[in-house]
C-alpha cells in the first residue's frame, strides 16, 4: 500500500508538471538572457586616464542599477562592413552633446634652478607637487606663446603661433630636447627627467574636452550618472577635469593653476 500511495503521488506531480509546461510556456522574453539589461559604450578617446575613469565608473553603475555595461574602442571610420556591430548607446569622442570630462594642458619649459612648489608660492617654478601644498599661489601670468622659437604643442590643442611645432608625443620630443618647451598635462610634465617651469595657457585655451552622446535611453541613464557629482569628482583620481566642479582646490598646486585657466 505505501508503494502505491508513492507511485501515485509521483504520478500526479508529473502531470502537475506537464499542466505548468503546456498552460504557461516560458517565452523568449522571459528568459534571464533576455531580461539583463545592457548599455553598450563606444569609446574613440585614446587617453587611458579617460578609459581608467569609465571603466571604474562602468562596475559602479553595473553595481547599482544592475545594468550590464560593454565598453569598447570605436570602430574604425573606413570599416566597410560594419554589419556585425551592433550601434552603441552611448559614444564617447572628441565631439559630441555633453562635455564629460576635460583634459588639462600648460606650458612648461625647462629651468633647472627651479625650487619646489611649495618653497616659493608665488614664483612660477614648478616640479614634483609636495605632499604639503603651503598657501595658495598668486594668479600668474598667461604663458607668452611668441617667446619660444620652438614650442611642441599636442594636436588636441588648439595653440596658434609661428613657432607651434606639432607632434604626437611632445613630452618624449621635449625629453629629447627637440624644443624649447612643451604644451602639456601635468602628468606629462612630472614624468620628465629635468625641473621645468609652468604657466598656464590662454583663458580656456588650455582644454581638450572629452564628450559623451546617447542613442537610446539606456545610453542616456549611462551618460546622467557619468554626469553626477560622484563620476565628476572621481575623474581627479586620473589627473582630468570636470567642467562642472573644482576638484584640485589646495590639493594639488600644478593642477589648481590649470583648473583656474577654464
Amino acid at each position: 500500500m505505501r508503494r502505491l500511495i508513492t507511485t501515485l503521488a509521483a504520478m500526479l506531480m508529473t502531470a502537475g508538471l506537464a499542466y505548468i509546461a503546456v498552460c504557461f510556456p516560458l517565452t523568449a522574453k522571459e528568459t534571464p538572457s533576455a531580461r539583463l539589461a545592457l548599455a553598450r559604450v563606444w569609446i574613440s578617446e585614446q587617453e587611458p586616464a579617460v578609459w581608467n575613469w569609465l571603466r571604474k565608473e562602468a562596475k559602479r553603475y553595473e553595481k547599482e542599477t544592475g545594468t550590464r555595461v560593454y565598453l569598447r574602442a570605436a570602430p574604425s571610420q573606413n570599416k566597410t562592413d560594419a554589419s556585425d556591430v551592433l550601434p552603441p548607446d552611448l559614444l564617447i569622442s572628441n565631439t559630441g552633446e555633453s562635455v564629460l570630462a576635460l583634459e588639462g594642458y600648460a606650458l612648461f619649459y625647462r629651468n633647472d634652478t627651479a625650487g619646489l612648489v611649495t618653497a616659493a608660492p608665488t614664483s612660477l617654478l614648478f616640479y614634483r607637487p609636495s605632499s604639503s601644498p603651503g598657501p595658495s599661489a598668486a594668479p600668474l601670468p598667461t604663458a607668452d606663446i611668441a617667446r619660444f622659437s620652438v614650442l611642441l604643442a599636442p594636436h588636441k590643442i588648439p595653440a596658434s603661433g609661428s613657432g607651434i611645432v606639432r607632434s604626437p608625443h611632445p613630452e618624449r620630443d621635449f625629453a629629447d630636447g627637440k624644443g624649447e618647451a612643451a604644451i602639456l598635462t601635468a602628468g606629462q610634465a612630472e614624468a620628465l627627467p629635468f625641473r621645468v617651469s609652468a604657466l598656464p595657457l590662454p583663458k580656456g585655451s588650455g582644454f581638450a574636452a572629452v564628450y559623451g552622446t546617447a542613442a537610446t535611453p539606456a545610453g542616456a541613464d549611462l551618460l546622467a550618472a557619468l554626469l553626477s557629482e560622484d563620476a565628476q569628482r572621481a575623474l581627479a583620481e586620473g589627473g582630468l577635469y570636470s567642467p562642472t566642479f573644482q576638484l584640485y582646490g589646495g590639493t594639488d598646486r600644478l593642477r589648481e593653476m590649470i583648473e583656474n585657466s577654464r
